[in-house]
């Protein structure tokens, strides 16, 4: 009797078909991934654009207002210290928002394929 070969056949057809899948699951899960990064991206790149550049700006003319006022003798020395601490909170608002962006970049382009490469960051544009 001649073996064609049909469960060996069989056999690599089954372990295709479970690669197959596999890789179809793995694709989902980065583009579920890439969805999320991006949908992170956004909200932390609005959060900046809306509401801390404009708060840092906002309070750094309150700042400068108050300086002046002070400066004329309208305001005591304590409306100085105050603007000028609730400028440095502004400030640092406006830094962790564009922290917030920078990292979720990263998150965005860490299941594209960005990343470090030959001991550089690779950039990309962003998405938007």
């Amino acid at each position: 009797m001649f073996d064609a070969g049909g469960p060996a056949e069989a056999k690599q057809r089954a372990a295709l078909l479970a690669a197959a899948a596999e890789l179809r699951q793995r694709a989902q899960d980065v583009a579920l991934e890439v969805c999320r990064a991006e949908q992170e991206l956004r909200g932390a790149q609005a959060e900046l654009e809306q509401c801390a550049g404009d708060l840092a700006s906002r309070t750094t003319a309150l700042r400068e207002g108050t300086e002046r006022l002070f400066a004329v003798g309208e305001v005591e020395y304590r409306e100085v210290v105050l603007a000028r601490r609730e400028e440095g909170e502004a400030r640092r608002a406006l830094l962790e928002s564009e922290s917030a962006v920078a990292k979720a970049r990263v998150a965005l382009e860490a299941p594209l394929g960005g990343g470090v490469h030959d001991g550089g960051m690779q950039v990309r544009e962003s998405v938007e």
